[in-house]
């Protein structure tokens, strides 16, 4: 499996660059490492096509949010009085001289399934299926109930399970970060929101054995790009002339609204004050040899 891993700036190299454009500056400078050309470019565009093949999936996602909320008249219907114009359902039944009523059962089912999780959540426990290997199930407990802990997976745990009631999907990453708390890299768990992610669409084996694509919409500050791509002076130089520009030092005053999850946009930020990156995994097929 090949990547463009946020973590590691070297795969952002390009692959396959025109030679006289690449003799005509050094082979060293940052410019080459991070001028993302050929290749790449073409995953970029299936990663957008990727993403737009789930465009139904967000939208029934965010409508089901919509109806946990409380929201449940803000469907769009045709207006009868100008046409080609709609208004929400709401509009429309207040115009006919009635009273739009909401009874939520929905948000009250949902916080009784999320209050059951939390109440009846378990440590992880490691089992070892070889009985000879039975010695080693404490210290693989205390290492997993560890990374639980830095992690606050019960409470990440039930927001992935709220993820899943609103969008019918359960997605998490693994990494290796580093924690500021506990001054140690360790493993890193981050839910991902149903807005970011773009996989193959055409995948049906519950297994996801034919999963080929998948990757991840990110949003960084300056900082977090410099700390994430740069290893020498001279990339974090060169990255802050080139990113300079592109970042506002404010952001509108809608934070915590919800807005910026329901207009995630392709290749820009809602926050003005963050850069997009993409993150992009995919199976490459090549030629092996297997030897018996």
């Amino acid at each position: 499996m090949t990547a463009i891993d946020r973590y590691d700036k070297r795969t952002l190299r390009a692959a396959g660059a025109d030679e006289s454009a690449s003799a005509s500056r050094s082979p060293h400078t940052p410019a080459d490492r991070f001028h993302v050309t050929g290749g790449y470019l073409q995953i970029l565009e299936q990663a957008q096509r990727d993403w737009d093949s789930l465009h139904a999936f967000r939208q029934r996602a965010r409508r089901t949010a919509r109806y946990v909320d409380g929201d449940q008249w803000g469907d769009l219907v045709e207006d009868p009085d100008r046409k080609g114009r709609t208004i929400t359902e709401k509009e429309y039944i207040k115009r006919q001289g009635k009273t739009p009523v909401v009874q939520n059962i929905l948000s009250s089912i949902v916080r009784n399934i999320l209050g059951q999780y939390r109440n009846n959540a378990d440590k992880p426990v490691v089992f070892v299926r070889n009985p000879d290997q039975s010695g080693q199930e404490a210290i693989l407990t205390d290492i997993l109930q560890a990374v639980a802990t830095a992690n606050q997976l019960p409470e990440l745990d039930a927001q992935n399970l709220q993820y899943l009631l609103l969008s019918g999907a359960l997605i998490q990453r693994l990494s290796y970060s580093y924690f500021k708390e506990y001054d140690r890299s360790d493993v890193y768990i981050e839910n991902i929101d149903y807005n970011r992610i773009f996989f193959n669409a055409d995948v049906k084996d519950i297994r996801l054995n034919d999963l080929c694509r998948i990757g991840v919409i990110h949003d960084l500050s300056l900082d977090q790009l410099l700390s994430q791509f740069c290893k020498t002076a001279d990339d974090e130089a060169w990255m802050r002339r080139r990113f300079a520009m592109e970042t506002c030092p404010t952001n509108g005053n809608d934070g915590l609204t919800g807005k910026e999850a329901a207009h995630v946009d392709f290749f820009r930020s809602y926050d003005n004050t963050r850069l997009r990156v993409f993150e992009c995994w995919y199976l490459e097929t090549v030629w092996k040899t297997y030897i018996h």
